[in-house]
């Protein structure tokens, strides 16, 4: 059996790194044309033009392996069975579960390798070329934080924050407006200032118009300050920031740290967004293992054509399963679908069809 097993492997591991190699270079192609006329509108040097491509080759490799192994199976089964060894092995009673288990192993393996790599270099080669595509493009962007027309409302203290900017570097709001409303929700007064400084408790605001409103009479007073200091201005900076990472550029304990400041930023949108890519990584790592499971059990139907074929299960099962993966994270912005639902929903639904397929397959 080890002898077998020997051999399955090496078949295999050929194949697979020929079709990765493909797999690399027509993603990195793709990419490159997709981009190729604001590298010629910007007047981009082809050595930047390289560095780029370079940093973008382990996201490449990350998103490859699962297609890579899915052709490399069926191919690999396929040309068994157009040689008769696959009719030898069976006839000897060997079942195809225990003849594949290699394969298995090995998909199951890609998986952790891909969560891995996706971790340890694919995260950070991608912040790097994201950073030197924006940089070659000549595009600006604020500080991490910084945030234009930021608006805040203190529900514990009924004050609504204004601001015309945010500067995360220094904790400083410019052109704020204040609104005091009572407990009943009329206005209680307003304040204008020119900016506001985080002390570590509460604000402190700097030339200070403030209108206040008479409850009784409806008159307005209006005065002047040089500073406006109170304890009841205790909104804390997070609140104020633009959140604008990408989960994508995290790696696992920052992804999980940002989660939890965009919860407490009660930013729902951005939350369910983000929450729903933080599960997809998970979900995506074990697609390796899932089309190993189903290449294994569609790889002995064929004997004629095998490249023609491997190449159209390839490229049609990667399809099926990204379009409704898809589909189920569009379901899961649009509320229709818990955020785990919808991120785990392809990957269960793909096990449970390669366990059919696996059980109904030539053995």
């Amino acid at each position: 059996m080890r002898t077998l097993h020997r051999m399955l492997l090496v078949q295999f591991l050929k194949v697979f790194s020929v079709a990765l190699l493909l797999f690399v270079f027509i993603i990195v192609f793709v990419d490159i044309f997709s981009h190729l006329y604001s590298y010629i509108v910007s007047d981009i040097p082809i050595g930047k033009i390289f560095y780029i491509t370079v940093l973008y080759i382990p996201k490449c490799i990350h998103y490859s392996v699962p297609i890579a192994v899915l052709f490399a199976v069926s191919y690999t089964l396929g040309t068994f069975y157009a040689n008769n060894e696959l009719v030898a092995v069976f006839s000897s009673g060997i079942p195809l579960s225990r003849f594949v288990l290699p394969l298995l192993i090995f998909g199951f393996c890609g998986s952790i390798f891909n969560f891995l790599f996706e971790e340890w270099v694919v995260i950070d080669t991608l912040r790097m070329k994201n950073n030197a595509y924006n940089e070659a493009m000549y595009y600006t962007s604020s500080s991490d934080g910084d945030k234009q027309r930021a608006a805040v409302f203190d529900i514990d203290q009924n004050i609504i924050y204004y601001a015309g900017s945010y500067r995360d570097a220094n904790q400083v709001l410019n052109d704020v407006t204040l609104i005091q409303l009572t407990p009943d929700g009329n206005l209680l007064s307003r304040s204008d200032a020119r900016e506001g400084e985080w002390n570590g408790y509460f604000w402190d605001f700097r030339e200070v118009r403030i209108l206040d409103v008479n409850q009784e009479t409806k008159e307005v007073t209006e005065s002047y300050r040089d500073t406006l200091s109170s304890e009841k201005f205790n909104k804390p900076p997070k609140f104020f920031r633009e959140v604008t990472k990408d989960i994508a550029e995290l790696r696992l304990f920052e992804a999980i740290d940002w989660l939890k400041e965009l919860k407490e930023a009660n930013v729902a949108k951005k939350y369910r967004d983000a929450l729903i890519e933080f599960y997809k990584r998970f979900s995506f790592t074990f697609t390796t293992f899932i089309v190993a499971l189903i290449s294994c059990a569609l790889g002995s139907r064929f004997n004629k054509n095998i490249l023609l074929y491997s190449l159209l299960i390839s490229i049609v099962t990667a399809v099926v399963y990204y379009v409704f993966q898809m589909i189920t994270e569009l379901f899961a912005a649009g509320r229709l679908l818990p955020p785990f639902v919808g991120s785990w929903l392809p990957f269960f639904t793909f096990l449970i069809l390669g366990r059919v397929l696996f059980r109904r397959a030539r053995t």
